[in-house]
Formats: structure tokens, sequence, C-alpha cells
């Protein structure tokens, strides 16, 4: 027996009143078994689709993230999912300096999960003869001091330029975190350099 049903037929159901969503056929035939097992089915389809939306209404009434599957589309992931990308950026002016000169910079606040970061440094000339960068203080949650330094920058060349990539980390952060850190420099000549923050959002 070849038997094709895509949706049932009022009647097919077997429910008083007719659950199968036609318009009411009193002149339906009454349900074969196979025909009543297979409307069963579908009934039972429609009732667990009907309990999935209800799990997922439930979640989203607690104002959780709710993550399905993830970015598939090539478009940039939202704020709060996973795959969020922050990057920060400040640019610094580095004064002329024959002894170690501080200064503190915020690439910027991390709002709480679980991310992973790098920090970068680069500039377009080698005026420093040391360099180093490292968090102050280091966060609650914040693996590493994410330190980086450059010494022994020759500075006698012209157009010559340095980048520096400090030590990578993890946050693991419940309170939004502001990434602060402290620049240490000595250089002959004043310019400027530029500090990069590139975080992921794995959580």
């Amino acid at each position: 027996m070849n038997m094709m049903v895509t949706s049932p037929c009022c009647g097919q159901c077997g429910c008083s009143p007719c659950q199968c969503g036609c318009p009411p056929n009193p002149c339906a035939p009454p349900p074969s078994f196979w025909a009543f097992q297979m409307c069963k089915s579908y009934q039972d389809v429609k009732c667990l689709t009907a309990l999935v939306q209800q799990i997922v209404n439930d979640y989203l009434a607690t104002g959780a993230p709710l993550v399905l599957k993830g970015i598939t589309d090539g478009s940039p992931a939202p704020a709060g999912i996973v795959g969020e990308l922050f990057e920060g950026g400040v640019t610094v002016n580095v004064p002329l300096s024959a002894s170690q000169n501080v200064q503190t910079v915020n690439l910027g606040t991390l709002q709480p999960g679980d991310w992973d970061c790098l920090a970068t440094i680069y500039a377009g000339a080698a005026f420093c003869s040391f360099m180093a960068a490292v968090l102050q203080p280091v966060p609650a949650g914040v693996s590493t001091s994410m330190a980086g330094f450059a010494e022994d920058l020759d500075t006698t060349g012209t157009g010559s330029s340095f980048s520096v990539v400090c030590l990578p980390a993890r946050a693991l952060i419940t309170v939004p975190t502001p990434m602060v850190f402290q620049i240490s420099t000595i250089a002959p000549a004043a310019g400027q350099l530029t500090m990069y923050l590139h975080a992921r959002r794995l959580r």
C-alpha cells in the first residue's frame, strides 16, 4: 500500500470536536486505523512544538540570552552573544624622558562573560629605547597581567617602527570590568604610540 498524507483531513483525527484544523466536514468517513495513527502522530508533533515554544518563552522571560546556534550569516555577533568582538584603542603621547615615564590608559570596559583578550602596541617610529605595558591592577577574573615590553630599541634610524604583542589573557568576569594599563617608557625623543585591546566573547 502506498499512502501519502501531508496533513490530516477533517474527521481523521478521531477527536470530538475535530482538531485537524480544517473546515468542518460532517460527511467525512470514519478514519481508518492507519489514518488515525498518522493523525495521532501529527497531533503529537504539534504538542511537542507547543511544548518547545513554551520552554523558550519561559526561558526568555528570565531575561537571559538564548543562543540556539552560532552566527552563520556573516554578520557580527550582537552584544551579549557568543562571538561578540570588543575592540578598544588609545593613542598615547609619549614625552621625551631620560628616565622612566609612566602613564595610565583605559582601553575600555568588558561586560560580564568569558572573554579571550589580546593587547598590542604600535608606534610608527622607534623613538623609545624602552617601553613596557601591564594591567594595573589586574582585575578579578583576568588570568594574566597581559604584560608586554620592548627594550634596546634602535632610535638612531629614520622611518623605523615597532610593535609589541602582550601576553594573552582569559577574562572570566561577573561585573563590568575596566581594562586599565600602565605604560612605561624611556624616550630620547617625544612621539606617539597606540595601544589596542581585542577581545572575543566565548560565553
